[in-house]
């Protein structure tokens, strides 16, 4: 499962650092507890929307996507067609 981490950790700030945070995390490089915070948004999403039947197979699906660059390949097609 997931581990319980300080607020500290999801903590956001002003734009700049907020960007980074989202850079880290798409590099594998954020807190285990924005990680975490993502994963478990992401699988809610995944069962809500009946892609998956627990939270487990969604935190795992979620895990993949990072991981495996999917969400930053993603991103980075959507704000190169907005450019």
């Amino acid at each position: 499962g997931l581990e319980i981490s300080p607020i500290e950790e999801i903590k956001g700030g002003n734009l700049n650092y907020n960007l980074k945070i989202m850079n880290d995390l798409l590099n594998n490089n954020a807190s285990r507890g924005l990680t975490n915070s993502i994963l478990m948004n992401a699988s809610l999403a995944f069962m809500s929307y009946g892609r998956t039947k627990d939270l487990t197979e969604g935190v795992s699906i979620a895990k993949r996507l990072l991981r495996d660059g999917v969400v930053k390949n993603w991103l980075n097609q959507v704000t190169s067609f907005f450019k």
